[in-house]
């Protein structure tokens, strides 16, 4: 999975577009709309995460969306069947970035000065095997 990112100002594009007020940090809401696996979108940011057909689906480039950083997003934002949506944006935002901290190491490129991200992250799909 790609992790480049050292700052999380690609989130300030949520504002930007409209997904949610940076006053208050109420989340845009639509008509309920079903999703795979009988998930439902009820704002804006679910849409533009998982419905290709969403007028703001190019809010993430195709090489954003598989950053690690708009995979815990959309992870955290969208959940599971189970998952207790949000009209604030702030908790779900305050969640991803510490998620992201915790899972990216960040060090400082001595020759250049610049800030690299030094973890490995991978996505695993299938485990086969014994006891599996």
């Amino acid at each position: 999975v790609a992790t480049t990112k050292v700052r999380l100002d690609m989130l300030d594009r949520i504002f930007d577009a409209g997904l949610a007020r940076r006053d208050g940090g109420w989340m845009a809401k639509t008509f309920d709309t079903p999703l795979a696996d009988g998930l439902v979108a009820s704002d804006r940011l679910r849409l533009a995460l998982c419905d290709a057909d969403s007028e703001d689906w190019g809010l993430f480039s195709p090489a954003e969306r598989d950053e690690l950083l708009v995979r815990c997003l959309r992870h955290l934002c969208v959940g599971g069947g189970l998952c207790q949506y949000e009209d604030s944006i702030d908790p779900l935002l305050d969640s991803v970035k510490a998620v992201y901290r915790d899972l990216v190491r960040v060090h400082k490129v001595p020759a250049t000065g610049t800030l690299e991200v030094a973890s490995h992250t991978y996505r695993v799909d299938a485990i086969d095997g014994p006891g599996c």
